[in-house]
């Protein structure tokens, strides 16, 4: 069961390993998150061990 849910803000590390926040658009089959970043439009996948927590 996913430990965060759709509208949650979250705080993760992006591919660079930078650590940004961003809203949970929705969640995959595969267990990933679609997050929308703060300040863009588009979603990217994110993971759920590169998520951080609850921003």
């Amino acid at each position: 069961m996913a430990q965060y849910t759709t509208g949650d803000c979250v705080r993760y590390y992006n591919s660079s390993g930078v650590e940004v926040s961003g809203k949970i658009h929705r969640i995959l089959a595969d267990g990933s998150y679609s997050i929308t970043p703060d300040g863009l439009s588009s979603t990217i996948i994110v993971l759920e061990n590169r998520i951080i927590g609850l921003a």
